[in-house]
């Protein structure tokens, strides 16, 4: 009888903690950010304090001296196909990824989705170009997140910088569901991810 109760107290507060919620706030702006919070306690953070930057400093120093550090998915990316390809790739990997889950969403709550894209260049003609290329691909995203319900603030910002301005991309995102929704979301997304990095030959 007393196994019996242990095993059912262990499988009720196995069920209470999967539904419990769990937030995810990722970013990118110039290299990606991530953190991982579970009932007010931080699980995961990309952030370090002083001492723990110097020291990642040093060690990619180290790495690099090494030629041993490989690079981010992005700089991967971009090294590949130039800064607005990278992009392009980037957007349509969301889309994907975003796609898969699209039937869990309804158990998930996206507080924001933010995509701030400045296309640049001193070339006027091709800096159009480019401009157009990254609102094709973007395109399929916004109209999934405008579909999205569940997504309480979105913007994808594109603007167009004919003077030699700098191009950047920046996008932030906070995630909030029941460990369970995000743990099912996290095998979706990953197997997409898997199949991404394997078609581009990344194994950084």
């Amino acid at each position: 009888m007393i196994p019996l109760i242990i095993i059912s107290a262990v499988l009720l507060l196995l069920g209470i903690v999967l539904f419990l919620p769990l937030k995810v706030n990722l970013a990118f702006k110039g290299d990606f950010r991530a953190k991982i919070t579970f009932v007010g306690i931080t699980l995961f953070t990309t952030e370090k304090g002083e001492t723990e930057q110097k020291n990642t400093e040093n060690e990619v120093e180290e790495q690099t001296e090494k030629g041993t550090k490989k690079p981010d998915i992005f700089e991967f990316l971009k090294e590949k196909y130039g800064f607005f390809g990278a992009v392009k790739k980037i957007l349509l990997l969301l889309y994907d990824m975003l796609s898969h889950i699209k039937g869990l969403l309804r158990h998930i709550k996206i507080k924001k989705a933010v995509f701030d894209i400045n296309v640049a260049g001193s070339d006027a003609a091709q800096t159009a170009i480019q401009y157009g290329a990254i609102c094709s691909a973007a395109y399929p995203l916004t109209a999934l997140l405008e579909s999205c319900r569940v997504v309480k603030f979105k913007r994808i910002n594109i603007k167009s910088d004919f003077d030699g301005g700098e191009a950047t991309f920046e996008f932030s995102t906070e995630v909030s569901a029941a460990l369970i929704f995000l743990i099912i979301s996290a095998i979706k997304i990953y197997k997409e991810y898997k199949k991404f990095i394997t078609k581009e030959n990344y194994d950084g």
